[in-house]
């Protein structure tokens, strides 16, 4: 990232404030190179796995969603919220498949 101009000192005060409880040993000159030194380039699209919904889940699972919400009630499957809608991360499915195995009646 290139500054076009320099970051005011009452702005790097209230940052490094702020970062102290996290990272004590942050300074202003510290922040300043981190902050010029960032990339800020997206990743590249083969790098990022999409999130899947439960449907997606279960589909690649053989398994039912009911037991996918089980799975992610139990702490078994990781998966977060978004926007009121559970979303699992593909490696995370990827890892169970591999892992686990499913008995249907």
């Amino acid at each position: 990232m290139h500054l076009t101009r320099p970051i005011p000192a009452p702005t790097l005060y209230a940052i490094t404030t702020l970062l102290r409880p996290h990272l004590p040993d942050i300074s202003e000159t510290a922040l300043v190179a981190a902050i010029t030194s960032y990339n800020d380039a997206p990743a590249p699209a083969s790098a990022v796995k999409p999130l899947l919904s439960k449907a997606a889940a279960a589909h690649l699972l053989a398994i039912s969603t009911f037991t996918v919400q089980r799975l992610i009630n139990t702490g078994k499957l990781s998966a977060c919220r978004v926007g009121g809608q559970w979303r699992i991360r593909q490696e995370a499915v990827e890892a169970m498949r591999e892992t686990e195995v499913f008995f249907h009646a």
